[in-house]
């Protein structure tokens, strides 16, 4: 029995050290502030992991294209077994028997010029290498106002749930109250159950503003890439908000000059149709002649080789080798070729390597490529380059006319939001001056519990106006304050 009950124990001592293991923390922490947000978010991130790739991509194509300048160097060897009727590559007679025969060989090139191609395409890769960093900065941008907008929806919803709480205790107090005068007999029951009634609805409001509140929580794990059950809270800021508009005195062209010089898009389109303009050239460099240089070394064996073969370097002797005999007057005369021959002196042993000696070859030479007619192929080349770049300028301004909307509209969205928080906040003062009188007017027995109701709803529907105006505020300045290249954060985090 006891060893049954420890092996109990110990599955479970198992299991909820398990449990804990899975639930740690990420990074030993539970509460995050906006920028612990952002930068965790700017390390994980898939889609910023993936564009930090394109520069890794990048920086290989302007490694490559600078190692293009040197020259090439390559060794080559092969083997051949021949049987039947072939070439003896000694005497160049065909003969039939077998033959084993290997070569080696090492090469070299480089070109000395091709129409400026090589040092146009270092320039256009070294571009789209500072392109693809600022594609990197961009898409970090994107992600950074995406965790703010979600993180400004959590602290909306947060204070959200701690208001309708603060209500549902004040109507829980107040039901109290009335079922002590109810059963006391000074009120009568239609009292007690409107307020039971408005309980209920508070204890819904609470269960909605938690949903709520957890599903913008959500949102945030999501973008933070944290599995919902992880354990997980915001820091909640203490948010200073400004008397008047922050940007009254700018304008918004003031504002959207800074973006052009802050945001990383109109750095990474204007590298773009740089980027472009180096197509054109290398396409260009194609009607130019090449000009390269070639050398190697060449060697081979051969199995049918004679027992001795000439030494390399041995001085070598002019003959006329005979080609036939003559009869002059009964007597056979040599006739000798016109030609001489160059026959060498001094001869080694056939072996392997005297053999791959002998028959080392060294060359070198220039190679002079002159284009004249291709097909029309670099001149195609050339119009689709010349495309490329109405493209990569069509696309700048694509992105500098987005960018100066979103600034404006972002502009033109605070003077709105400015407006409607201060709104909210005149017009929740004046709900609760008039709840607080309603309230005791209703303690005193003067009103109904209908109208006290309706005090309470319309002081209630005043606050949630005002959360939502003040943290559309909030977000709004902090909109522009992004385009103002300024570091996104709530003041006196803690």
């Amino acid at each position: 029995m006891n060893k049954t009950l420890s092996t109990i124990f110990l599955i479970l001592f198992i299991a909820l050290g398990n449990y804990s293991f899975a639930q740690a923390p990420i990074g030993g922490k539970t509460s995050w502030t906006l920028e612990e947000c952002i930068e965790y978010a700017k390390e994980n991130n898939l889609q910023v992991r993936q564009s930090k790739l394109g520069i890794e991509g990048a920086r290989i194509n302007l490694t490559q294209s600078k190692a293009d300048l040197l020259p090439s160097l390559n060794m080559g060897a092969g083997t051949t077994y021949n049987v039947g009727r072939t070439i003896n590559p000694f005497t160049n007679i065909i003969e039939d028997q077998s033959i084993n025969s290997q070569n080696y060989s090492i090469n070299s090139g480089v070109d000395i010029y091709a129409g400026g191609r090589r040092r146009n395409t270092i320039k256009r890769n070294l571009l789209e290498l500072e392109a693809s960093r600022f594609e990197v900065e961009n898409v970090e941008n994107q992600i950074i106002l995406n965790i703010i907008t979600a993180y400004t929806n959590v602290l909306f919803n947060q204070e959200l749930l701690e208001n309708t709480r603060l209500r549902l205790e004040v109507t829980e107090l107040q039901l109290r109250r009335t079922e002590r005068l109810y059963d006391a007999g000074a009120v009568p029951r239609a009292n007690f159950l409107e307020l039971k009634a408005q309980k209920a609805n508070d204890e819904l409001a609470v269960i909605n503003a938690e949903n709520d509140r957890d599903l913008t929580l959500l949102d945030l794990k999501q973008l933070l890439m944290i599995p919902f059950d992880e354990p997980f809270e915001i820091v909640i800021p203490e948010i200073e908000i400004p008397e008047i508009n922050p940007f009254i005195n700018e304008r918004s062209d003031d504002i959207y000059q800074m973006a052009v010089n802050t945001q990383p898009i109109v750095n990474k389109v204007q590298y773009d149709v740089e980027s472009a303009l180096k197509d054109i050239e290398i396409a260009k460099g194609a009607r130019y002649p090449t000009l390269s240089l070639n050398a190697g070394l060449v060697t081979n064996y051969s199995s049918v080789a004679p027992d001795f073969i000439p030494r390399q370097g041995a001085p070598v002797e002019r003959i006329f080798p005979p080609i036939g005999t003559v009869s002059v007057g009964g007597e056979t005369l040599l006739v000798e070729s016109l030609n001489a021959q160059a026959v060498p002196t001094e001869f080694v042993e056939n072996t392997y390597y005297n053999q791959l000696n002998t028959n080392l070859r060294r060359f070198a030479g220039l190679n002079l490529s002159i284009p004249i007619f291709n097909n029309w192929q670099v001149k195609s080349n050339i119009e689709r380059s010349k495309i490329s770049l109405d493209n990569a300028k069509l696309a700048e301004k694509g992105e500098m006319l987005r960018l100066r909307q979103t600034v404006e509209q972002a502009y033109l969205d605070v003077r709105a939001a400015e407006k409607r928080y201060f709104a909210s906040k005149n017009q929740v003062e004046a709900f609760e001056e008039s709840f607080r009188m309603s309230k005791k007017r209703f303690d005193a027995g003067d009103i109904d519990p209908v109208e006290f109701n309706v005090a309470k709803l319309n002081f209630n529907n005043a606050e949630t106006e005002f959360i939502q105006a003040k943290y559309d505020y909030i977000f709004k300045i902090k909109l522009v304050n992004f385009y103002k290249g300024e570091v996104l954060t709530f003041e006196n985090e803690q």
